[in-house]
């Protein structure tokens, strides 16, 4: 069970992730998860900072910081109140925390890099659930239903992405080994994917035996030369031999 606010000893302008569950937390996947949150809060105008931890790794605390686009907001909203500083720290902290749990709720339409990054923990790290805990409230943002949710939708929606015909599988292998292949290179979850001009699937690039590794790179265009390998007839991998910025 997650701890409250008063246990985790908040104040109005803080809040906290608690994981839940008996095996800790893995660093790297907390630090991916926590600047993803970072991310979403610099959207809504603040900046996060951590401040302290609690029982061990498992409760993470922030304190937030107000930037320009939401102090005029929240100084206005709360611009009557006899304890002004601390109505507008809490009025961050509902923006914020409101944020955030919007951005981690599953979407059949869109799954967010945040979403994904907490269906990964608690899938793959072994925590039960996650939840923000504030000083009057705690919000479970993913448990293990959500993160299946999101796990399958993600694969049932790269599927239907990468669905392509026998023709048009031959005409892009055609393409690729003659040199004449076009399309951007994407960076999706830390690993970058082909995407062929005209095409909305993603082809996962193999870098290890790709020897224009170090010629690409994300969010650009190219014309390569490549190998194209498929998988039950769908293209699994490319290998870029060289690439030309487009």
């Amino acid at each position: 069970m997650a701890a409250s606010g008063t246990e985790l000893g908040l104040s109005s302008d803080e809040f906290a992730f608690y994981f839940s569950g008996d095996a800790g937390v893995e660093a790297h996947e907390l630090g991916i998860f926590l600047q993803r949150a970072s991310t979403i809060a610099k959207r809504e105008g603040a900046e996060l900072r951590i401040i302290a931890t609690r029982h061990g790794s498992l409760a993470v605390i922030f304190r937030t910081l107000r930037r320009s686009r939401v102090t005029r907001a929240v100084q206005k909203e709360f611009s009557e109140s006899p304890i002004r500083t601390t109505g507008a720290a809490a009025g961050l902290v509902v923006i914020v925390v409101g944020a955030i749990a919007a951005a981690m709720t599953p979407n059949s339409e869109r799954t967010t890099p945040l979403a994904k990054a907490g269906a990964e923990l608690v899938v793959e790290c072994q925590v039960n659930s996650i939840e923000i805990v504030t000083i009057d409230r705690t919000i479970t943002v993913m448990d293990r239903d959500s993160a299946q949710i999101i796990r399958y939708s993600e694969r049932s929606r790269k599927e239907q992405n990468r669905v392509v015909g026998p023709h048009e599988v031959r005409n892009l292998i055609d393409h690729a080994t003659r040199g004449t292949l076009s399309g951007s290179v994407l960076n999706v979850d830390g690993e970058l994917h082909f995407r062929p001009d005209g095409h909305r699937y993603l082809v996962p690039i193999d870098l290890s035996l790709s020897e224009a590794r170090d010629e690409i790179y994300a969010e650009a265009h190219f014309r390569v030369f490549a190998q194209i390998l498929t998988r039950n007839g769908q293209p699994d991998l490319i290998i870029i031999h060289s690439a030309t910025r487009i």
